[in-house]
């Protein structure tokens, strides 16, 4: 026989049931939203991703722009006094192009192993036989300046004129100046100094007969020094141009380099800035 619910209890147990029921219902739906809210943003994350993706590539290539437009161009220079002249020269040509520049003194030899090797941007002033002898470095066509290869001597009263007339004496150059190393090539006594005042003082002090400098350089260094301009000599050798290089990763900029000098040669701005430097190392 079987046993019959009384009516509350069988109200209760319906109820129950309904119960859990609604709960599972609510579970399913409930889940089912999650999926579908997950799925809504999985499906719109992608396409903010993207979106985030291509605004950041955007950014940085703006960015980069910016940096390369500003950054300093580091270019090699020389403790000689000419390069005064030249690096407002040089400076002034890199500002018409919106370039910043920065210059960095070392001696002549390491300027030439930085700027070659790309570490460096670029040579303030080098000499022809430079883009010859260093082929990573580009050679800015128009020549920005030119100097007299001067010899300055004491109490020699032998005839001066050439670079072979040197031979027979105590010459003294300045280690990696091109010009001078090459004209004194082979000669038998060669002293070779690192700085401007080091080879004026082997000339002060007569342990050597001449040395070989630009006019500029020595019209300086003489008055610098305090020599008696009166027992000094000075001859000039060899006019030699002299040029800006380049590393050849930046070989661009060269003929934009080339247009600026030929109008601040045009112009007159170049021998302006030249008589008014002549003027201050004179004074």
């Amino acid at each position: 026989m079987v046993k019959q619910l009384p009516i509350k209890e069988k109200a209760l147990e319906l109820s129950r049931s309904n119960l859990m029921t609604v709960r599972l219902m609510l579970i399913i739906w409930g889940f089912s939203l999650i999926v579908l809210v997950a799925s809504f943003f999985h499906e719109h994350l992608k396409q903010m991703q993207k979106i985030l993706s291509k605004l950041i590539l955007i950014s940085l290539l703006i960015n980069a722009s910016y940096i390369q437009a500003k950054a300093s161009f580091s270019i090699a220079t020389m403790n000689s006094p000419d390069h005064i002249l030249i690096k407002r020269i040089v400076k002034k040509a890199y500002q018409k192009l919106d370039v910043e520049v920065r210059f960095v003194e070392l001696p002549g030899k390491r300027a030439l192993m930085e700027s070659s090797s790309g570490r460096l941007d670029g040579e303030l002033s080098r000499v022809l036989q430079v883009g010859v002898d260093y082929p990573s470095l580009k050679r800015v066509p128009t020549s920005m300046f030119w100097f007299d290869a001067t010899a300055f001597s004491k109490n020699i009263d032998s005839r001066i004129d050439s670079w072979d007339s040197l031979k027979g004496f105590r010459i003294g150059i300045m280690r990696g100046m091109v010009f001078s190393e090459n004209g004194v090539k082979g000669f038998p006594n060669v002293t070779i100094v690192d700085k401007p005042r080091y080879l004026f003082n082997l000339l002060k002090e007569g342990r050597v007969d001449l040395v070989i400098f630009s006019s500029l350089n020595g019209i300086y260094m003489l008055k610098k020094m305090k020599f008696d301009q009166k027992e000094i000599r000075s001859t000039a050798l060899e006019r030699i141009n002299a040029y800006h290089y380049v590393h050849k990763k930046h070989e661009a900029l060269v003929s934009k380099l080339d247009r600026v000098f030929q109008d601040m040669i045009k112009s007159g701005e170049i021998e302006a800035m030249r008589q008014s430097f002549v003027h201050e190392i004179s004074d």
